[in-house]
């Protein structure tokens, strides 16, 4: 199912995307026409398409480690004390190697689906900002695990994959267990987002 939603999301995004607040701050990113006005619409028509193309790989590897009941990106891990957490977010390092992404273009891309109300994350601006998960040592310092992150439901109702959300979530609410392995092993991770990629029609990443 990941690869239908990876698809109508690259599709919406490179139609006319249903995110009017998302187009918007696309448009904002496009950087000042050049002196010559043909150089300048050819260099819009660049820095968008690698922005959208770049919007995609990010999207596919959230997706790939997304919680359905919760739409946290992470995984559950075991707790070994009453004030340790429980759920970890995907680490910038994973992000990296399997987008093949510069880390400067992962931030871009997160503040804009952050702005435009998609995804929930760690953040400085009071924009959906979520809460991250620490454990206090015993020196008073706290110690921060990767960052967490969560769908908003607008993005599955854009889509149009509303229904099929509800359905889901509906047949996964029982409570997880204590400790669950995490849904994609880290070392096929790459190979989905690379399949979702494509399936999305993403020929390469832009920052390769």
């Amino acid at each position: 199912m990941l690869n239908f939603i990876a698809g109508a999301f690259a599709a919406a995004l490179r139609r006319s995307t249903p995110w009017l607040e998302l187009r918007r701050l696309l448009d904002d990113q496009v950087p000042a026409t050049a002196t010559k006005e043909r150089q300048g619409k050819e260099r819009e028509r660049g820095v968008r398409s690698d922005l959208l193309e770049s919007i995609i790989l990010v999207v596919c590897a959230l997706l790939a480690r997304m919680d359905i009941r919760s739409l946290r990106v992470g995984h559950h891990v075991k707790r070994t004390g009453p004030k340790k957490p429980d759920f970890v977010g995907l680490p910038m390092h994973r992000l990296i190697e399997w987008t093949g992404l510069s880390e400067e273009t992962i931030w871009r891309v997160l503040r804009l689906l952050r702005h435009a109300g998609l995804v929930h994350g760690p953040g400085w601006d009071g924009v959906n900002i979520i809460a991250q998960p620490c454990e206090k040592q015993p020196d008073g310092t706290y110690d921060h695990h990767p960052a967490i992150r969560r769908f908003d439901e607008l993005f599955f109702l854009g889509l149009g994959f509303g229904p099929w959300l509800q359905r889901e979530r509906a047949e996964r609410a029982r409570p997880p267990a204590p400790f669950a392995r995490p849904a994609v092993h880290p070392k096929s991770g790459q190979q989905l987002v690379e399949q979702l990629a494509r399936l999305a029609s993403l020929e390469r990443p832009p920052d390769g």
